[in-house]
């Protein structure tokens, strides 16, 4: 099985194991269950539990059971019991479960 797989949806994953250095971009869903470290522009971005982000990210729609560390801007941004991110979250909407760990800066927009 490929590492990145997307179907017809317009899904894309990052497989358990798989790590990616550099920029991606879609006007679809990614779903990262490995690590990815670099620039993530995509429509929605789920991060599950075994998930990393280390980067920058510019999403409509965020996400996170996993790991987030770095610059993320999101439309909305929800964190999963699961979550942590570090860094800074810009977002206009933003739900937390109780257990989510966020050590980050929210700037006003």
């Amino acid at each position: 099985m490929n590492s990145i797989y997307k179907n017809g949806d317009g899904v894309s994953r990052i497989l358990p194991g798989m790590q990616i250095q550099g920029v991606m971009h879609s006007d679809g869903v990614l779903v990262v269950e490995g690590n990815i470290e670099g620039e993530v522009y995509v429509a929605r971005l789920e991060i599950k539990e075994s998930g990393t982000v280390s980067g920058s990210v510019s999403v409509n729609s965020l996400s996170c059971e996993g790991e987030l560390n770095g610059y993320a801007v999101a439309r909305e941004f929800g964190a999963s019991r699961t979550a942590v991110h570090t860094g800074v979250i810009e977002t206009g909407k933003l739900s937390m479960e109780r257990g989510a760990m966020l050590d980050c800066i929210t700037p006003k927009r």
